[in-house]
């Protein structure tokens, strides 16, 4: 299924209100990038997907809880600070 495009100032808005849509441009958008800097940080394959996949999830579940201003920074940060905790 082809996605219309989002703008980043739109989809946190639309994330923001439960759309999926927006959610899985966030994934479109970031997976790879969250995937390659776990990697550096992380020696399984395993473990860094499942790192990545529990990122997306919680920006899910607490999509109504937090407004995310700038798209770039919520998904990296999260990546860094989930890396710094280790196993």
């Amino acid at each position: 299924m082809k996605l219309k495009p989002l703008s980043d100032e739109i989809v946190p808005i639309r994330l923001h209100i439960g759309d999926e849509v927006a959610s899985q441009k966030i994934y479109q958008r970031y997976w790879k990038k969250l995937y390659n800097i776990a990697r550096h940080k992380i020696d399984s394959k395993d473990r860094v997907e499942e790192l990545v996949l529990n990122i997306f999830l919680k920006i899910w579940e607490r999509r109504s809880e937090c407004c995310i201003n700038w798209l770039d920074a919520c998904p990296f940060t999260t990546v860094h600070y989930a890396t710094l905790m280790g196993p």
